[in-house]
């Protein structure tokens, strides 16, 4: 799966090109299911729906920054 959706070159709802917009969805689907299962709840799983799914070959290094550009390394 790849990790990114890229947006550029695409329109936003006030009809601006979009140049530079690359969303981690890796990020986002974590981010959705850990409101979903809270800290303490103890809910093991959580089940995402209507999610595209695009079933290429990606390695977790296409998450990593370069060094120059990780403000938090």
């Amino acid at each position: 799966m790849s990790p990114f959706i890229d947006y550029k070159d695409t329109i936003d709802a006030v009809g601006q090109v979009l140049k530079v917009t690359t969303i981690c969805i890796a990020d986002e689907l974590a981010a959705a299911s850990e409101l979903a299962t809270g800290k303490s709840l103890n809910i093991p799983v959580v089940v995402i729906r209507g999610s595209e799914f695009n079933p290429e070959n990606s390695e977790y290094e296409s998450l990593l920054r370069p060094k120059e550009n990780d403000l938090f390394r």
